[in-house]
């Protein structure tokens, strides 16, 4: 099956390498937000009926007033990858 754009959303700058790489973030209350949005992603794609592939990182920055998680901020476009059944 060939990998499709599930969505594209701004994902916190500053959480792009703990996503990534899991390294910790200061502030606990942000780690919670983005698991809580990880989870939530994950069974959206599976309750459709999808597979989850990848999150693919943009490099520009920008500032966004609603980023996935967490206060306003600046972000980078994260597009999220899936497999249909």
């Amino acid at each position: 099956m060939k990998a499709i754009v599930y969505e594209a959303v701004s994902f916190p700058a500053y959480a792009v390498c703990h996503f990534v790489n899991g390294d910790p973030l200061n502030n606990t209350l942000d780690n919670l937000e983005m698991i809580d949005w990880e989870v939530q992603l994950h069974t959206d794609i599976i309750t459709e009926g999808c597979h989850f592939v990848d999150i693919v990182f943009g490099d520009d920055e920008f500032f966004s007033n609603r980023p996935v998680f967490g206060l306003p901020c600046t972000c980078v476009e994260a597009t999220i990858y899936i497999e249909r059944d």
